[in-house]
């Protein structure tokens, strides 16, 4: 009976050493804050927002675009750079500018071509032949229907030289009459031919004469080879015809000899 007793008062004191715990901790609970914990993801799980934030994750920031040090945006390739202002075109330079006194060094380089009374001259073919006083440079706006074909049916330019074509050799013609001429359409009959003659000057530099001599056994007309060089002809402007040129570089130029003529024979001393 007295060990029953003393365990009855044992337990009797501990619980009311528990109640005064409790009613201090309950005077002291209003100076008490808990920090605020929050609650951490899962693996593999986005991060929790707090409360009253959407719990979806917030997107990265766009990265701008780079922008010229000028503050302006490039245009796209084919757009205008304004709206409804077309693109700047650069004007096409002409390939030659017409003189009185032709140079070598103004000869452009770029294949023959001409401006004819305000129109392309579109040269086809470059022929050297010899003719009743010498040898003639011609130049055609068709090409020939063969080597040793007439230049028919086309507008053409003659140049007479001076002298003999040769390797390297250059000649110059002051501005004066004669020394060629043009056959062109007429400009008041366009169904007619008519030959333009008027003061001329001209500049050649024969860079290639790949040429044979003519066959005293051979046919009537003869292609002889080939030849290459540049030229630079201006015309004055005379009647109809306003100032024009032909000017550039030729290779492979036609060189032939003609029945007419031959090589180095003069018509005059010919028999009857």
């Amino acid at each position: 009976m007295r060990h029953a007793g003393i365990g009855a008062r044992g337990a009797g004191a501990r619980h009311a050493l528990l109640a005064v715990i409790l009613l201090w901790l309950a005077g002291c609970s209003h100076d008490l804050t808990l920090p605020e914990t929050k609650p951490e993801a899962r693996p593999g799980e986005a991060p929790r927002a707090a409360d009253g934030v959407s719990g979806q994750p917030i997107p990265p920031a766009a990265t701008p675009e780079p922008v010229p040090a000028s503050g302006l945006r490039p245009a796209e390739p084919g757009v205008p750079s304004a709206p409804g202002e077309p693109e700047a075109k650069s004007a096409k330079p002409p390939l030659y500018h017409w003189t009185e006194t032709p140079t070598l060094d103004s000869i452009p380089h770029h294949e023959v071509v001409g401006e004819v009374n305000g129109k392309e001259f579109q040269v086809k073919a470059v022929v050297f032949q010899p003719g009743p006083h010498g040898w003639d440079m011609m130049l055609a706006d068709k090409p020939l229907i063969s080597d040793t074909a007439d230049l028919t049916d086309c507008q053409y330019l003659i140049v007479e030289l001076s002298e003999p074509p040769a390797k390297g050799q250059k000649l110059q013609r002051k501005m004066d009459y004669g020394g060629g001429s043009f056959r062109l359409v007429d400009p008041k009959e366009p169904t007619n031919w008519t030959s333009w003659n008027a003061d001329n000057a001209f500049v050649l530099e024969i860079s290639e004469w790949n040429v044979k001599p003519r066959d005293p056994k051979g046919h009537a007309t003869q292609v002889a080879g080939t030849a290459a060089g540049r030229l630079a002809v201006c015309y004055r402007a005379k009647g109809d015809f306003t100032n024009s040129w032909v000017a550039g570089t030729f290779t492979k130029a036609l060189v032939r000899y003609l029945p007419e003529v031959g090589a180095g024979v003069d018509l005059s001393n010919l028999p009857d």
